[in-house]
């Protein structure tokens, strides 16, 4: 899941170091599973699975909130531009998508449905 948000944030946020920060969330993902993992593993065998869970389920609401405050687009949402953009003739690129959207919503989640099943 990190690899898209770590190639996501950099494309949107950094034209300088874009490989520097892609390897940095990883590696931060990375972390985060290796401080976490063991925790939660020993909450399952302490307690039950369903204490892990409700754990994972009160951290994620509890940084929900923080994240639909703090956390934004594009960096011309808050008037800057990307780190290492020129200050001369950068226009800021809203649509991930430049040949439109590829695929209907509907094909997509009968292809996610059909994967699922």
């Amino acid at each position: 899941m990190a690899g898209w948000v770590a190639a996501t944030v950099s494309n949107r946020w950094f034209v300088k170091r874009r490989g520097l920060v892609v390897g940095l969330l990883t590696a931060s993902n990375a972390t985060g599973q290796l401080a976490f993992l063991p925790l939660l593993a020993s909450i399952v065998v302490a307690v039950g699975w369903r204490s892990a869970v409700l754990l994972v389920a009160a951290v994620a609401a509890l940084v929900i909130p923080f994240v639909i405050i703090f956390m934004r687009d594009h960096p011309a949402d808050i008037g800057l531009r990307p780190y290492g953009a020129p200050e001369d003739g950068y226009v800021a690129f809203h649509d991930a998508r430049p040949c439109g959207q590829p695929v209907s919503p509907g094909a997509y989640n009968l292809g996610a449905g059909a994967a699922l099943a």
